[in-house]
């Protein structure tokens, strides 16, 4: 069992080497309100001054009507410049949403800060949705009223190692640490299976 652990342990330091590129998020709460609510993008990454679009989908799994006020959407790069906010924006709906059905899919499009406020770590950042809406709940305390609930989604640079451009060092130190790791685990599975097994053991004759 020890020999095993031996070889497990840098595998999985292998693997968490490797960030995850998902960028769609699903289920969101309130107090008495329940949804599954998603966020995605419509490319895996993203370079500087790219142009991208952002999907955003909510269902109501309550078993009464709700009715959708506005979104916002916040990406990693909001920032406050030249006077005025950059990087978020609101989506007016008014639009009710009976029960076990999805609101009108709503499509984003947005355009990668030139900047350094572009995430530049490998996993990249992560901007919100919030919803806003009206809950026709008939026995909850806060039916009728202004509620609230959010989601998330991943926005992450194109400097992972499976991105197209190798131009940046960033991509060579990945595949330096990837490929460092991959060996040192090699040569411990190596370094076990070649260790003698102990000698056999021999019964007295009688």
């Amino acid at each position: 069992m020890r020999n095993y652990a031996y070889v497990a342990l840098p595998l999985l330091i292998a693997l968490a080497l490797i960030p995850s590129v998902a960028s769609v998020s699903s289920g969101c709460f309130a107090d008495f309100d329940r949804f599954y609510c998603s966020a995605w993008t419509d490319k895996p990454f993203y370079s500087p001054s790219d142009a991208g679009k952002l999907t955003i989908d909510l269902k109501n799994i309550n078993n009464y009507t709700i009715r959708i006020n506005n979104l916002t959407i916040t990406f990693p790069w909001a920032a406050y410049v030249n006077n005025q906010w950059d990087g978020n924006s609101t989506i007016t709906l008014n639009t009710n949403v009976t029960r076990n059905l999805w609101m009108p899919e709503q499509t984003v499009s947005f355009t990668v800060p030139s900047d350094g406020r572009f995430p530049s770590a490998l996993f990249g950042s992560s901007g919100s949705v919030l919803f806003r809406y009206i809950s026709y709940c008939p026995s909850c305390r806060a039916g009728g009223e202004y509620q609230q609930t959010a989601t998330t989604f991943g926005v992450v640079p194109n400097s992972f190692l499976l991105s197209t451009g190798w131009t940046s060092m960033s991509n060579y130190l990945l595949f330096a640490d990837i490929l460092l790791a991959t060996l040192a685990v090699l040569f411990l599975v190596y370094i076990i299976w070649s260790r003698p097994k102990g000698m056999p053991r021999i019964t007295p004759t009688p």
